[in-house]
């Protein structure tokens, strides 16, 4: 969505004013110098008017950006809202992640709930790289990420065979 809008304040506000419960995905650009901040900013101006539930992190060192997130909600007043991991997480990541002290309070498990991880499993996210703009032509999208293996490369792609 934020590459949608290609500004983070603006797919937040969209997205909360769509849905009922808000957890925003923080990490499109930087968790805490803009997904945190521009969470809260949306969650502050929108008030009363949304349920906001939290954040997720899916990316970069989650226990420090856990930790780093909840002061930064708290201090925003909102030590109610939840912090959401995921990012290929499994029950060694958890514990470790538990071990570290991370302000979690909720874990996204998938890829390696539902395959035999020790066999291979193809771990794929389609990612926006391009949109068409209201006069039809097409404008390219990226995503950033604090892990550069997130970092999508924009553009239409061509498929060889």
């Amino acid at each position: 969505l934020v590459q949608t809008y290609g500004d983070e304040y603006i797919a937040f506000k969209k997205y909360a004013e769509r849905h009922n419960y808000c957890v925003f995905l923080v990490d499109t650009f930087h968790s805490l110098k803009s997904g945190v901040p521009t969470a809260l900013k949306v969650a502050k101006e929108l008030g009363d008017t949304i349920n906001f539930i939290g954040i997720r992190l899916d990316s970069g060192d989650i226990a420090y950006l856990a930790k780093e997130a909840r002061r930064m909600l708290d201090e925003a007043g909102f030590t109610e809202a939840k912090i959401i991991a995921s990012n290929d997480l499994d029950e060694q990541t958890i514990t470790s992640l538990k071990a570290q002290g991370a302000k979690v309070d909720g874990w996204g498990v998938g890829t390696k709930l539902i395959t035999g991880y020790d066999q291979p499993a193809l771990g794929a996210v389609y990612k926006l790289v391009s949109i068409e703009t209201d006069d039809g032509t097409m404008s390219d999208r990226i995503k950033l990420s604090n892990n550069a293996e997130k970092v999508t490369t924009p553009g239409k792609k061509n498929v060889y065979r």
